[in-house]
C-alpha cells in the first residue's frame, strides 16, 4: 500500500473510477488515461491506498499473520506485473503469479493526480504557452539570465530546484498548478530546457 511522503499534510483521495475520467478527460483518451496511471502508480508519482489488501495461497485461501509480510515486496511490482488485471469501475485489482494479491477499494491522491495531469494535458494541444510548462520555460530561461543555475548541476536537482520554486509561487498565484520534479524531469529535454545550454 502506497503511502503519501508527508503525513503532516492531509491526502484528499479519490476512487480510482474518478482518477480515471478525470485523467480520460485531459488526454482525450481512456486508453491511454488507463496506461498513465498504471505508470505513475508504478513509479510512485501517484500515491494510492487500499481499503482492503489479500494475499492468496496457492488454494485460493486467504493468507493472514506473519505470511502477509511479503505480501509488501510484491506491492513494489504489482502496477507493472505483465497477469495483472484492474476492475476500474470496481476500484479493484490483482496479480495472479506473484502471490495472488488483491487489493479492493483503491483510492488516489487528487492533488498529486491533478499535478500531473495538466502537463499532460498541455502537451496534448501543444499549449506549452500556458500553465506549467509555460512557468517552468519562463522560470528556467530567467534562472539562467540571472546566473542562479550551477554549471555542474545534475537533471535531477534542476528539476527538483524548480518544482520547489513552482510550489512556492502557487502558494500566491492560485491559477497555476505545481507539477513533479519526475514530471519536469520527463519533459526538459522536450521543452528546450535540457542541457542547461540549450536554454535560449
Amino acid at each position: 500500500m502506497a503511502k503519501a511522503n508527508d503525513n503532516s499534510i492531509p491526502i484528499d483521495w479519490i476512487w480510482l473510477i474518478q482518477a480515471l475520467q478525470e485523467a480520460t478527460r485531459v488526454l482525450g483518451s481512456r486508453r491511454l488515461a488507463k496506461r498513465r496511471l498504471k505508470q505513475w502508480m508504478a513509479t510512485k508519482e501517484l500515491p494510492w491506498i487500499c481499503t482492503s489488501l489479500d494475499l492468496l495461497d496457492e488454494k485460493g485461501q486467504v493468507m493472514t499473520g506473519p505470511l502477509l509480510g511479503s505480501v509488501f515486496l510484491l506491492l513494489d511490482l504489482f502496477w507493472d506485473a505483465t497477469s495483472h488485471w484492474i476492475d476500474w469501475e470496481d476500484n479493484c485489482a490483482g496479480e495472479n503469479e506473484l502471490g495472488a494479491v488483491q487489493v479492493t477499494g483503491i483510492s488516489v491522491s487528487r492533488e498529486r493526480l491533478f499535478a500531473l495531469l495538466p502537463l499532460a494535458g498541455e502537451l496534448r494541444t501543444g499549449e506549452q504557452s500556458r500553465g506549467a510548462a509555460a512557468w517552468i520555460t519562463g522560470e528556467a530561461t530567467r534562472m539562467k539570465v540571472a546566473n542562479e543555475i550551477p554549471e555542474n548541476i545534475k537533471i535531477t536537482h534542476f528539476a527538483q530546484e524548480l518544482e520547489r520554486r513552482m510550489r512556492k509561487t502557487a502558494l500566491s498565484d492560485k491559477s497555476l498548478r505545481p507539477i513533479g520534479w519526475r514530471s519536469i524531469k520527463n519533459e526538459l529535454r522536450n521543452w528546450g530546457l535540457w542541457p542547461i545550454t540549450t536554454i535560449k
